[in-house]
């Protein structure tokens, strides 16, 4: 397969050896396939590239900030685990509600998740009296108790996601910055471009 990476947008980050962010794992093996055939026909050592994915990128931060103190320790969600949670609290708040069933739970969790992170993507939790706005309905009366109990099982367990991690690097204070090549296409949620902002030069 041909690679659609145009190579020399990249020579100066990968040749100082700075790390090149996409927001995608296809793009990131393209570069990365494109600087080894870039190597390989001008003769020289294949050095290893950094490229890696924008979501990976900020993860590894989060994991050195509580590795090195700066952050409290916690446990970072994989998005299935994530999803578990959802289906627990979920099945839990069934069986409380009397006259009152999902036929397909799981799917309302996979819902929540999701609505959960466009909130978090979009800085929706910073928004005062947001869940004042959600009693005017039944099912957003559902939903913002269920992100209530979330929130708080999150906090039971010491764990964060990947939005919770990323809204946790924006309290860092930032003595380095290095740099970072970002090629976004699409582009990033606004969180996820605030902490990428933040931490980079």
């Amino acid at each position: 397969m041909r690679a659609t990476v145009d190579l020399p947008l990249f020579l100066p980050l990968l040749e100082s050896g700075a790390c090149i962010v996409t927001p995608g794992k296809r793009l990131a093996r393209e570069i990365t396939e494109s600087w080894v055939r870039h190597c390989e026909s001008a003769g020289s050592v294949i050095a290893t590239p950094s490229v890696t994915t924008v979501d990976s990128w900020l993860e590894q931060a989060w994991s050195r900030a509580v590795e090195a103190g700066r952050l409290p320790p916690s446990r970072l969600l994989t998005p299935q685990q994530d999803l578990a949670v959802w289906q627990q609290l979920i099945r839990s708040d069934l069986e409380e509600r009397i006259g009152f069933s999902l036929t397909h739970p799981r799917a309302a969790a996979q819902r929540a998740q999701a609505a959960w992170n466009k909130l978090m993507m979009h800085d929706g939790a910073g928004l005062k009296d947001l869940w004042l706005a959600f009693q005017y309905d039944d099912d957003c009366q559902v939903f913002s108790e269920w992100a209530r109990r979330y929130s708080a099982r999150l906090s039971e367990l010491g764990a964060v996601t990947r939005y919770g991690a990323y809204q946790q690097l924006l309290t860092l204070s930032v003595t380095e910055r290095p740099t970072v090549g970002l090629f976004t296409v699409p582009d990033l949620p606004p969180l996820t471009r605030k902490a990428l902002d933040h931490l980079t030069s």
